[in-house]
């Protein structure tokens, strides 16, 4: 099967909001999964004079403003040709793909009147890959140590989305693809607040909490994490306080 990864870099947004981003560095791979190698590799830095840069930018990326804007060719030719090398792939896969890059490459398609290829199917490497139990951080800086290797270029497109093929290429793409169709539903870890009478216990719960890969939840005040819906029985059986579902 041909699959294409994407990585995107993009203008920073605080807080996020996909309608307001917009996509500063394209990293697209045409991969064999049989195979496991790179068919494609495309690399492509994008700019636009209306584009916002904030220091953040490079400080992630490295690349900065003058670079972006010599090198960046403009959006929509750019997006064009990533659409049309996605015809050639079986499925999408992204790091964070279902919560960032698909949204994100939905709202530059509005924007410059491309149709989004809706019917492809994605595969999410943060959330549809069977990880064992002992790879509990999904970043990707810390999955391709786990994995036996070290990405060189971190928050480069191109180069975050061969780490990211070559992590996935450790695991049956059949399966991944199997789950990648499944449910997810977002789980709340119903701990105790550390706080006053129930600091002690609520700092050992908090704890635990982040040892089972829950996150704080800022807006909610609450200690969440996403599973497969197949998932939430195992996972609220197995947990040291209840764990109930928060959103499908």
């Amino acid at each position: 099967m041909r699959v294409l990864g994407l990585d995107f870099e993009s203008t920073v947004v605080e807080p996020f909001d996909a309608k307001k981003m917009r996509i500063t560095e394209i990293g697209a791979i045409l991969w064999d999964t049989d195979a496991k190698k790179p068919l494609v590799v495309v690399n492509r830095s994008v700019w636009e004079p209306d584009y916002i840069y904030h220091p953040l930018m490079t400080e992630i990326t490295g690349m900065t403003e003058s670079e972006h804007k010599e090198f960046g060719q403009p959006a929509k030719p750019a997006i064009q040709k990533l659409l049309n090398l996605m015809q050639k792939a079986d499925a999408i896969v992204a790091h964070n793909g279902k919560n960032f890059d698909r949204v994100v490459l939905e709202e530059e398609c509005k924007r410059h009147g491309l149709e989004f290829p809706g019917a492809t199917p994605w595969v999410d490497t943060m959330a549809d890959v069977p990880y064992p139990k002992k790879i509990e951080v999904r970043k990707l800086e810390f999955l391709a140590p786990a994995h036996g290797f070290l990405n060189p270029f971190a928050h480069r497109a191109a180069f975050d989305a061969l780490a990211m093929l070559k992590v996935l290429s450790h695991y049956d793409f059949a399966t991944v693809l199997k789950r990648s169709k499944e449910p997810d539903v977002i789980v709340r870890a119903m701990v105790a607040a550390p706080f006053g009478a129930t600091k002690t216990k609520g700092e050992k719960e908090v704890a635990e909490a982040k040892a089972r890969g829950y996150k704080f939840d800022g807006d909610a005040k609450i200690w969440v994490k996403r599973l497969k819906e197949s998932e939430y029985s195992a996972e609220a059986a197995a947990a040291p306080w209840p764990v109930v579902i928060v959103k499908k």
